[in-house]
């Protein structure tokens, strides 16, 4: 059984999904579990989350300056997603938020050079496990931070144009 347990050493955007993971079990793309092995694993995770507790004794509904951080080690379900793919969509789409139309160059000079975040435009969630053919065209986009968190906040996901179409309400009534 290979429960992981402690941080795992992710480089680029990937480094900031981590935290948001509660438990992960590491299974081999060429070497993956049977229906039943992966039954008994999802049975284990409900057991675990069943056991968890909240612990935070500093809680407080009196508000002051003052907050707390716990370094913990957690376990992680982890969606493996292939790091060249966005290399690819940001290559072919370019640096410029499809969104807002933002370029990071031009607000943060030499740092924001060829940076911005490729899109799942079909939730990961969504996608079968096993491997998939993606349209780099149509199937992402590429959005600034700002604009890929508030297209996760829409009901649906892949509706770009929902969120193009709140940023020129937002824009057209002078609320920005």
């Amino acid at each position: 059984m290979c429960w992981l347990c402690g941080w795992v050493q992710l480089a680029g955007i990937e480094k900031h999904y981590q935290a948001g993971n509660i438990i992960a079990k590491y299974y081999s793309a060429d070497n993956l579990p049977s229906s039943k092995h992966l039954g008994a694993d999802v049975l284990q995770f409900l057991e675990f989350y069943e056991n968890l507790t909240y612990s935070d004794s500093s809680f407080s509904d009196h508000f002051n300056n003052e907050a707390f951080e716990t370094k913990q080690i957690r376990l992680h379900w982890r969606i493996e997603r292939n790091s060249s793919l966005s290399k690819k969509v940001k290559k072919l789409k370019g640096y410029k938020c499809e969104a807002c139309e933002m370029k990071f160059v031009d607000k943060y000079g030499e740092i924001g050079k060829q940076f911005i975040e490729a899109h799942h435009l079909k939730p990961i969630s969504e996608l079968g496990i096993g491997k998939f053919k993606v349209d780099l065209e149509n199937d992402f986009a590429v959005l600034c931070s700002n604009c890929h968190s508030m297209i996760h906040k829409l009901a649906d996901p892949s509706d770009l144009n929902e969120l193009k179409k709140i940023l020129t309400s937002v824009n057209s009534n002078g609320l920005n």
